[in-house]
């Protein structure tokens, strides 16, 4: 489970105790990324600062401060079975960490600008990576093969979201499009949409068959990653 982005450098959060509070504090800039392991227990967290911090949840104590990055990091996916994590940050660089260890065990390179956003499939076996070189990669972190190139925004890309069965990718970013892929051979199913509001970030449905996109405008649009029609969307009111 993940949150991004955090924009603040102090966060609280609810202890293992019931009713019991824990301040994590430890970042030199705005928190732009948070990670937890499946069993809840540790909480992986990027900043502005160029830093990662692994934090104990059950009283808040920083276990490892982490540097790595040439620049700010922006997100972060700890990898299934609670072993690894990645990073990525505004240096084009993806980083994988082990818990435990002070540096990093493996470096993916590839992107020419800033990476923003991670996504893990449900096997472990692929990371998704969203860059503002205008394009996608998609990594086999299972066995290291080379990455294969996701192409067409016309634009940054902000976020990129796997399919529960990891067969399909839904990515967006500033050109305002939704684009899906099949993630076997990287081809590109479809495009939806597009304008002049930016997609910010993508949640899938647990079921695989709706997407959540939420944008510049304010709005989140829930969108049927069948045929795209757009089934509804979210805005607040007026305080």
């Amino acid at each position: 489970m993940r949150w991004a982005p955090a924009l603040a450098v102090v966060c609280w959060l609810g202890a293992a105790a019931p009713g019991a509070e824990a301040a994590f504090v430890g970042h030199g800039g705005p928190v732009k990324g948070l990670a937890l392991t499946s069993d809840g227990a540790l909480l992986v967290s990027t900043s502005f600062d160029y830093s990662v911090i692994v934090w104990r949840l059950e009283d808040g104590a920083a276990l490892d401060v982490l540097h790595g990055h040439d620049a700010a990091v922006n997100d972060v996916v700890v990898l299934p079975g609670d072993e690894r994590f990645a990073t990525a940050g505004d240096d084009g660089a993806i980083l994988l960490w082990a818990f435990g260890e002070s540096e990093p065990v493996g470096r993916l390179a590839g992107h020419v600008g800033r990476v923003v956003d991670l996504d893990v499939s449900a096997d472990g076996r692929q990371l998704a990576s969203a860059g503002w070189d205008h394009t996608v990669r998609l990594w086999d972190i299972a066995n290291g093969a080379v990455p294969r190139l996701l192409e067409g925004h016309g634009g940054p890309v902000n976020a990129v979201r796997f399919t529960p069965d990891g067969e399909r990718l839904v990515t967006a970013g500033v050109d305002g499009a939704l684009r899906l892929w099949r993630t076997a051979d990287a081809t590109r199913l479809a495009v939806w949409g597009g304008g002049t509001s930016a997609v910010n970030a993508l949640a899938v449905a647990d079921d695989g068959r709706t997407a959540f996109a939420a944008g510049a405008s304010g709005e989140v649009h829930r969108v049927d990653l069948h045929d795209g029609r757009t089934l509804g969307h979210f805005r607040a009111g007026p305080p």
